[in-house]
């Protein structure tokens, strides 16, 4: 009887990467407005790249010989998931707490011909 009963229960599924960090960082940090904006940004762009990394496991990396486009555009959004991390200025929890932190690398303008 318990095993029917257990059989008609719904599964719950995991969290989406972004929801889990959510709830992860606002258990942890009192965020202002805009660093709240910032982890709903950072949140949606996890659950991409999950989504992104799904299509990357089904077709693998190369796709008739080029580079996956799942796979290209979730080195970019990873790329985005850190400059948006980054702007959160989350402590690090480890030795390296004692280190200034350091923005991201911005887009750099022409060099001066000298």
């Amino acid at each position: 009887m318990w095993l029917a009963q257990r059989a008609e229960m719904p599964r719950k599924t995991p969290p989406r990467p972004g929801e889990a960090m959510r709830r992860d960082l606002l258990d942890r940090f009192d965020l202002e407005p805009h660093e709240l904006v910032l982890l709903d940004s950072a949140c949606r762009t996890a659950d991409v790249i999950a989504d992104l990394q799904a299509v990357v496991d089904r077709d693998g990396p190369m796709v008739d010989g080029k580079p996956n486009p799942a796979a290209v555009e979730a080195r970019m959004q990873r790329l985005t998931l850190g400059r948006l991390l980054a702007g959160l200025r989350i402590p690090v929890e480890d030795d390296r707490s004692h280190q200034p932190h350091r923005g991201p690398r911005g887009w750099y303008g022409p060099r001066a011909v000298s």
